[in-house]
């Protein structure tokens, strides 16, 4: 999966659909526990993205296969950062083949673990900050709520 180049004059959105922490669901007979990207993993990628001069958008794993169609479209994002969990794959992976219908590429790209990004090698420090402007989106916030609404944070 090729990312979008930081050095290009206008910044992309790059989607995050991931749950933070852990999940412990209570059902009649079970205890879950569904492992997802921690939150110091998850708050470097945001402030790598940021880095890069790309805008951030965590997508509400609430949201039906069609809305996160509707708001990949609506913020014009083609790259979707998804955690490994089957639930947010399967959601991904819908999102993504009722996009390819209308001939909308998204791409999904897994989710760095903590040791892809806290270990010994030396590999991508050097990598240059991109353009930012003063006037430009680095966070974009939609509630899943009833609010129906999404908030640009600068």
């Amino acid at each position: 999966v090729t990312l979008p180049d930081p050095t290009a004059d206008e910044n992309s959105v790059l989607g995050v659909l991931a749950i933070a922490g852990q999940l412990f669901r209570v059902s009649y007979t079970k205890l879950m526990l569904i492992r997802t990207i921690d939150p110091i993993t998850l708050l470097t990628l945001y402030n790598g993205i940021m880095y890069l001069g790309h805008t951030i958008f965590p997508i509400s794993v609430r949201n039906s296969a069609v809305a996160v169609a509707h708001l990949a479209r609506r913020t014009s994002l083609h790259h979707l950062f998804v955690s490994q969990d089957a639930g947010m794959q399967r959601l991904a992976q819908e999102a993504k083949d009722i996009l390819a219908k209308e001939d909308y590429v998204v791409d999904l790209v897994p989710l760095p673990s903590f040791g892809d990004l806290y270990n010994d090698s030396e590999e991508g420090l050097d990598i240059p900050m991109g353009s930012v402007k003063e006037t430009q989106r680095c966070l974009i916030l939609h509630s899943s709520g009833e609010s129906s609404r999404s908030y640009v944070t600068g």
